[in-house]
């Protein structure tokens, strides 16, 4: 069966926006834009990537779009919840890559 190996590493740098902060609950919005570098023939046994229906290993631009809630457990920690939207555009079309992540966020200096 095949199965190519495909890897993405992203390089992104933007503005993030928290338009709400209470006792409880935090929101924030970011914007992101740089660079995104696609591995697709890593797994080809030699083969080029394209002859396998694969993207060209490329290094292309990439955006993604996000909020986040926090869930302030105490001023020092809160819990995150994360969705976001990666656009790449390999190939000639654009990629959608719907996201997100979850986890603890510790705020060093609070108490």
């Amino acid at each position: 069966m095949f199965n190519p190996s495909i890897s993405q590493y992203t390089f992104m740098g933007g503005p993030g926006y928290r338009f709400f902060k209470g006792q409880h609950w935090a929101w924030t919005a970011e914007a992101l834009a740089g660079a995104g570098h696609g591995n697709f023939g890593t797994g080809t046994h030699g083969l080029p990537p394209e002859l396998v229906g694969l993207y060209q290993d490329s290094t292309v631009l990439n955006f993604l779009g996000g909020a986040s809630a926090d869930w302030n457990l105490s001023p020092a920690v809160a819990f995150r919840f994360t969705a976001n939207e990666l656009i790449t555009n390999y190939g000639s079309s654009f990629q959608e890559n719907l996201g997100g992540n979850v986890g603890f966020v510790y705020r060093f200096g609070r108490k």
